[in-house]
């Protein structure tokens, strides 16, 4: 009986760690739950909480940013009341998302820090844009910047992976509006 009870309470410990260790991976789709173009309010549910988006009037071209905590990631969200498949939504719809939090990465295992000539290796095949680096000539650290595009084209989302020094400082994903 003491067995049958020690092992019980190892595999209740076990399964326990194994989802309090998961965290959402971060694709062209989204993060986890949080999806492209899903409304304030399916985000809202997803979150738990009210986001404090401000109306079509009152938004910045009927664009508007929040900031919001998601399994451990710090995400700026930026809701859209316009895209270009959609002329005029009555309730905001999540247009990208953006995050620089260290434990991101996508369901492949790329994460902030790692170089850019590996994770192109890794996606090689892929819809890829290859940015040029250019440099802030008005920076004194005169640090390279670039960025890297891969496009979902079947979903008309993104996710872009944005470089310093070629090593990975931010994932956004978004929605895919362009030729």
């Amino acid at each position: 009986m003491k067995t049958m009870r020690l092992l019980w309470m190892m595999v209740a410990c076990l399964l326990a760690t194994s989802v309090i260790g998961q965290q959402a991976t971060i694709s062209s789709m989204g993060v986890g739950e949080l999806r492209i173009l899903k409304t304030q309010r399916q985000v809202e549910q997803v979150l738990g909480k009210q986001l404090p988006v401000r109306s079509k009037q009152a938004a910045d071209h009927g664009m508007d940013t929040v900031w919001a905590d998601y399994q451990g990631i710090r995400l700026r969200l930026v809701f859209s009341y316009y895209t270009l498949m959609d002329d005029d939504l009555p309730s905001p719809k999540l247009y990208s998302l953006y995050t620089e939090a260290s434990g991101a990465k996508t369901r492949s295992g790329i994460a902030l820090g790692d170089d850019k000539f590996d994770i192109i290796r890794k996606l090689d095949g892929r819809r890829l844009t290859v940015g040029p680096d250019w440099r802030k000539e008005d920076m004194p650290d005169k640090q390279r910047y670039s960025v890297v595009r891969l496009s979902d084209y079947d979903n008309s989302t993104y996710l872009c992976f944005y470089f310093t020094d070629n090593k990975l400082v931010v994932f956004e994903a978004g929605v895919e509006e362009g030729c």
